[in-house]
């Protein structure tokens, strides 16, 4: 299978298993498409509320910006994800684990519209509390 990168955002692979996951819906027409993209964006960006889509999601994001303080706000490239995942809590991520958010990417190009973001693991950027 070809990798898709429409954005230019996915990193190349070294190590471990590649897993790709695809879904598609065919909308009834160019209004119904671009509906349904915006209401798509929405959700990926609105990631605070992300337990909110999955029934039964247990673990919970929270944006954090880059001065540390919690914010209800679509995430932004720079800031923060603070994963509370059920279980014993990660010693480096002081009981959490966290990802900083190295891209984002939106491209609106006539009938064409495509948005994502890359993260990548780090350690609690604002020390041991």
């Amino acid at each position: 299978m070809k990798r898709k990168d429409l954005l230019g955002i996915i990193p190349g692979q070294f190590k471990g298993q590649v897993l790709e996951v695809e879904a598609s819906k065919e909308p009834r027409n160019e209004t119904a498409a671009r509906s349904l993209f915006e209401q798509a964006k929405k959700k990926l960006f609105s990631v605070n509320d992300w337990h909110q889509l999955v029934t039964g999601l247990t673990a919970r994001f929270q944006i954090v910006d880059q001065d540390g303080n919690e914010v209800s706000r679509n995430v932004n490239k720079g800031d923060y994800l603070r994963i509370n995942i059920p279980g014993p809590g990660n010693k480096e991520g002081d009981g959490y684990d966290w990802v900083v958010v190295e891209e984002l990417k939106e491209i609106n190009k006539g009938s064409f519209q495509s948005a994502g973001f890359r993260v990548r693991p780090t350690e609690n950027p604002f020390g041991r509390k």
